[in-house]
């Protein structure tokens, strides 16, 4: 992009136009930027049927901010919660269904609902549970839910299990920081598929070709404003860096403190201080006196 501004620069004699439009972009596409949309996060756990049905979330997903941490208020540990799990189906089980005491179990009904539809692969059930969170067993690798009772498609089930079953669930519960573990911090599809990530990439993209062009002119025009004292450029690029770097530990330090108590980094005083520049930028940009030095030379 470099080069290219040089080039048109120097053909079209655009220099003073250039430097004032770049700002204008900055502004737009540092508005544009709060408004990208978010990549989609999977919130599932594992639901296990074994002697008894559970639900389990391997600490392997859960962010690190948040594992190993006592995110469980003592104070609410014995208030009922209630999910609802979409599983995916699993058609295997070696079980055979036992009547003897006139009451199918959990493995019974989930053979029934997986075999109803065993055409459609991607077929969910949908189970609703309930539970305490005081009945919760964390360990080194997973948090362990113990569940009060299970519902399939509306029907209440037993909740002992004589067949192996695990399957996948995407859960929604009541609780906000059974919520906040059992959402998987980084999305495990390929980003080249989601609309998502070609917005970000396109944005980025032109953030960036506006900042290479602006540092193009910028370096241009400190000579034409040096005149015959050129050798003090170094001056420039010394305090032009130390703007770079102490702004960079400062918006750092912003970031962070507006994060204080929420669930992900507030990145939005990065956009807004990018907004405010690029206004005061405009302003100076008005006041400088614009000779038409061969802009391609300095970027060469």
């Amino acid at each position: 992009m470099s080069p290219v501004a040089g080039i048109i620069v120097d053909t079209f004699r655009v220099k003073r136009t250039s430097n004032f439009t770049m700002p204008l972009l900055l502004i737009v596409i540092s508005i544009v930027f709060m408004f990208v949309p978010k990549v989609p996060l999977e919130t599932g756990v594992e639901m296990k049927c074994e002697s008894e049905i559970i639900f389990i979330v391997h600490t392997d997903t859960v962010q690190q901010s948040t594992h190993n941490t006592s995110m469980f208020n003592d104070e609410n540990n014995d208030e009922l919660i209630t999910c609802k799990l979409t599983c995916q189906n699993k058609k295997s089980c070696d079980h055979t269904i036992n009547k003897s005491n006139n009451q199918s179990e959990f493995s019974d009904y989930w053979m029934k609902t997986t075999n109803n539809d065993i055409e459609n692969i991607n077929d969910r059930s949908r189970i609703d549970v309930t539970l305490k969170l005081k009945d919760m067993e964390q360990t080194e690798s997973s948090y362990v839910f113990h569940l009060l009772s299970v519902k399939i498609n509306g029907t209440d089930i037993p909740l002992t299990c004589q067949c192996r079953l695990k399957t996948f669930c995407h859960i929604s519960c009541s609780n906000e920081d059974i919520m906040r573990i059992a959402t998987v911090p980084t999305y495990r599809g390929n980003v080249l598929n989601l609309y998502q990530f070609w917005i970000f990439f396109i944005t980025v993209t032109a953030l960036w070709s506006c900042i290479a062009i602006t540092m193009t002119l910028q370096g241009s025009l400190c000579l034409d404003l040096l005149e015959d004292k050129s050798e003090d450029i170094g001056k420039q690029i010394c305090w032009a860096s130390f703007g770079w770097g102490s702004f960079s530990i400062f918006m750092g330090w912003l970031v962070d403190w507006f994060s204080i108590n929420k669930k992900e980094k507030e990145y939005s005083p990065v956009f807004y201080s990018c907004i405010l520049f690029s206004i005061c930028n405009l302003f100076v940009i008005n006041k400088l006196k614009v000779s038409y030095f061969l802009t391609l030379c300095y970027t060469s």
